[in-house]
């Protein structure tokens, strides 16, 4: 199975019983952009800036890792760099971002991945714009999260996703780039100072 094959359209279901409506078997609950804003700006008033930032890189981490699952447990891709590609869609229908990929070097067998692309109209680009925000820093932790954790399902080995470049600097677009533990120079250890939380092998057991 290709990415470019699946539709948008037939990621979602409704729920026969109750009209709730799934993306596999998980129930989707949905948020509008004003009350993700108040959420933020309330977890940075009362945690800080960077134990706010952690507290939603965990949670976008392990969404992001349960959204690999459910949709590698739907269809059988051809190579994991297919399996990768299909954010290009999942982030469009979850509302989070236009993204795309420039390039995804994976290879199974070593278990290494590299890849880099941009994305535009984030949703945390917007919540920093609305509010006035410029940022010498790259702002989207949430999605660099989502997609880290995707993507470590995706090839079986812990991967980070960093943002190099984003709109809330005042560019063009967010670019990123995403490579596993090593490839970074990094131990797993050092994976909890970006995104805090247990063994890959043990969360996707437990998800």
């Amino acid at each position: 199975m290709l990415a470019k094959d699946i539709s948008r359209q037939e990621l979602l279901d409704l729920e026969p019983k109750n009209g709730f409506q799934l993306f596999g078997s998980i129930r989707l609950v949905s948020y509008t952009i004003p009350t993700l804003v108040r959420m933020n700006y309330d977890l940075i008033y009362l945690l800080g800036l960077e134990k706010a930032y952690r507290f939603h890189s965990r949670y976008a981490y392990e969404g992001g890792m349960a959204t690999a699952l459910n949709i590698t447990s739907q269809y059988e891709f051809d190579t994991p760099a297919e399996a990768l590609k299909i954010a290009e869609v999942l982030y469009v229908v979850s509302g989070w971002a236009n993204i795309q990929f420039d390039q995804i070097d994976a290879d199974p067998k070593k278990k290494t991945l590299h890849f880099t692309g941009t994305w535009h109209d984030s949703v945390e680009s917007f919540m920093w714009h609305s509010q006035g925000h410029v940022s010498e820093e790259p702002m989207c932790h949430v999605l660099c999260s989502i997609l880290s954790g995707h993507a470590s399902v995706v090839i079986g080995q812990e991967v980070l996703v960093k943002e190099t470049s984003c709109q809330v600097q005042g560019r063009e677009v967010c670019a990123f780039e995403g490579r596993t533990l090593p490839e970074w120079g990094l131990e797993a250890q050092e994976l909890k100072d970006h995104v805090p939380g247990g063994n890959l092998g043990e969360e996707i057991v437990r998800l």
